[in-house]
Order: C-alpha cells, then structure tokens, then sequence
C-alpha cells in the first residue's frame, strides 16, 4: 500500500526535508578534510575513499600529473594536463632529477586539448612510487610522431617538484586503510511525465517570496536575466530566477511551485562533510535533464580554475547531491578536471505517488 504524497507536501519535504512517506536522508559520519596540499601536490579522497594525486608544474609552461590511486589498488592510471598548445606524444618518460632509473609509459591520443592518458604495469608503478618518496624534481619528456616532433625526438613538458609528494601519498594510504561509507543511493523519478512551462513571467506566488523579493529579481528584456522553467511532474513546476551577477558568477533562486498556487524554495542536500548551501540559491547553475539535473559551479576567482562544483539530482521531493567536486589549488584546471570529493549512485526510481 503507497502513501500518497500530494503536491503540497512536496512542497514541505523541499523546504523541511521531510514529508508524508519521506524522511530526511540521514548524515553519513563526519569524515575529516576531504583534500590537503603538501607543497606542489594535492592529495584528494572522496566518500569511498578513491583519491587522486595532482602534482603541478613548476611554471606554467609544465603539463600537470594527476595520478589515480583507488582503494585498494596500486597507482595505475596518469593523466597528463598540458598547457597551450597541446601535443600528442606518442609515450611519456617521467625522469627523475636523482639518479635513478626512468618510467616511460605509451600514451592515448588527446582531442583537442584533452589530456592524455597512460597506464602502468606493476613494475613501473614500484619505479614512480620510489620516485616521489625521493623527492627532487621529475621532468617529463614526450616522445612525438607527428607536427612539429615527427622525427620522434623527445620534448620537454615541463618539470614538478617532488617535495611533499611522498607526504601526500602517505596522508592517502593512511585514509584508505579505513573502512569507507556505503555508497549513497539517489532515485530519479522518469522524465516520460515533463511538460514545458511557460517561463516568459515570474508568477505571483514566486515573485512575492521574500527570498525573491530579497535577490532583487526584476523582469527585464535582458534575455540572460529572464526567469526558466521546468515541470518536474504534471503538478509541480521548478523556477530559476536569476539574481545577482558580476563579472563571472550569476546566483539564482530556485522556487518550486504546485497547482495549488503555493510556492517554496526548492531544497538542496548535501552530505555534512561537503558542507549545507544556502536553500534555494545558487551560483553559476546550468540546469540539464529538463529539470531533473542541476550543476553549480562556484569558483574562488575569476579565472575558475579552483572552488567547488555540484551535481543536483531531483529525487521526487528534493534535490540530492550526487557528485562533489573539490579543486583548493588554483592552478590553471578546469571543473572537469578537479578532483571527486562526494559521489552517489542513480537508479530510477519505480512508478510511485511522489513522480505521479
């Protein structure tokens, strides 16, 4: 037997994380800071304990060295960032600055200016893991088939500084002999129900909300400032209103809405150890999946290649944090590459009362 859950309660669920059949997920244990730098390296784990090594150039003409270090495995996979322009090596030798032997590791093709990615066998990883405990400097050489390189002769990507590499990776080991959080699971209600909503006019029982009223909303022929909307079921419709913006962020509220004519914030979760947003409001937020999906990217200066980044999935209630980004080294990366801090499984959710 199915609880119903009304429009109305939806409503309240956004706003209290709670309603009819619905309670409030529960916090998973506080964890301790989920990334910390050690000189030119960045050791970051996220909730199940996956963590990454970022170890950045010495200038800004080196390629960045990001290293996959899953629980329970060895570093296998690295991935090379490089500055503009970018080339392809066909194989990349990581030399240390100490005598000692090399790695070389063949390399996939980038597109455009992807990275590039490589893997390594057991004894290659023994030979790198050795190399950032010694510490020094490890230069990295590309070997290039085509362009400029089509002779094959080796070129320089750039150098990075070893100090507090083996520190990181000591900090990373140390995570990873604990036991992680279970994976947290997001239902996503079907898509097969949206209907467009006609976002040409903030309604009423939106704009006389005193957050809207607050973030100083005002419809104009601007069409960047107009408001969007959503229909996430036959009865309820998600708001963007856009607030404030400056020279690279833009806030928005989000405002929920039922056929009874009530309006709310709409409700955003996040884990303690990600930290609480601010309800209904958020920065530079590019909605996808008709609704269903919300991504905020909040930088910490203006170029954005450090701060945190969210992924919101609505669950038929509220929207649930499904993956965390976390980049605390502002180093020339883009979102897509910062480090996982939070991720979450999503399954669909069955045909219940909450996505009717």
């Amino acid at each position: 037997m199915h609880r119903t859950v009304s429009a109305a309660s939806v409503l309240c669920g956004a706003v209290l994380l709670a309603s009819a059949g619905h309670a409030a997920p529960p916090p998973p244990p506080r964890s301790e800071p989920a990334s910390q730098a050690f000189g030119d390296w960045l050791a970051t784990c996220d909730n199940q304990l996956d963590c990454v090594l970022d170890g950045f150039g010495a200038d800004d003409t080196a390629a960045t060295l990001i290293l996959s270090h899953p629980r329970g495995a060895p570093i296998t996979t690295i991935m090379l960032l490089q500055p503009d322009p970018p080339s392809n090596p066909a194989s990349v030798r990581l030399q240390p600055g100490r005598r000692g032997p090399s790695v070389t590791m063949p390399m996939q093709a980038s597109v455009g200016a992807g990275p590039l990615r490589g893997a390594l066998g057991p004894a290659a990883t023994a030979s790198l893991v050795s190399m950032l405990r010694a510490g020094g400097r490890l230069s990295l050489v590309g070997q290039h088939v085509g362009g400029a390189h089509a002779d094959g002769k080796l070129g320089s990507l750039g150098t990075i500084r070893l100090a507090g590499a083996g520190t990181a990776l000591d900090w990373i080991e140390t995570r990873q002999h604990r036991q992680p959080e279970p994976l947290p699971v997001v239902q996503s209600p079907p898509a097969g129900i949206l209907r467009p909503a006609d976002p040409h006019r903030v309604p009423l029982m939106v704009s006389t909300l005193p957050v809207v009223r607050a973030c100083g909303h005002q419809d104009a022929d601007d069409p960047s400032r107009a408001p969007a909307a959503w229909s996430l079921t036959a009865t309820v419709a998600l708001w963007q209103v856009p607030c404030g913006s400056g020279n690279f962020d833009s806030s928005s509220l989000f405002v929920l809405t039922d056929a009874g004519h009530r309006a709310a914030p709409a409700a955003f979760w996040s884990p303690p150890q990600v930290g609480p947003g601010q309800p209904g409001q958020l920065i530079n937020a590019q909605v996808g999946r008709d609704g269903m999906e919300i991504v905020a990217t909040e930088p910490r200066r203006g170029l954005g290649d450090c701060g945190d980044q969210r992924v919101y999935h609505w669950d038929g209630v509220r929207y649930r944090l499904t993956l965390a980004r976390l980049m605390i080294a502002c180093h020339g990366l883009a979102p897509e590459h910062w480090p996982v801090v939070y991720r979450s499984r999503s399954i669909p959710a069955g045909p219940g009362p909450a996505s009717r």
